[in-house]
């Protein structure tokens, strides 16, 4: 057989899957760097939603408690509106 391999012009078959198993790694290598912007660029995504929503939250917080503060004071204002 490895007379036919020889003639053929074909490695021997340990070598060929020590290359086939560099190859598959350096593959796998070059593609963990992409995958790592990828996971980066969504968990930045993530973070800046998370803190939109958060803002969001906190401004109509704020615009109940300046709604709640004009209904508290609306009798005063009625009252001293009257008066004159």
């Amino acid at each position: 057989i490895a007379a036919v391999q020889v003639e053929m012009d074909e490695m021997p078959q340990e070598i060929r899957r020590l290359k086939l198993k560099m190859r598959y790694w350096i593959n796998i290598k070059g593609h963990l760097d992409s995958y790592s912007m990828f996971g980066v660029g969504v968990g930045l995504m993530v973070f800046g939603y998370w803190r939109l929503f958060r803002w969001n939250r906190e401004r109509r917080r704020l615009h109940i408690e300046e709604l709640e503060a004009r209904i508290s004071l609306l009798p005063l204002l009625q009252a001293e509106h009257d008066r004159r």
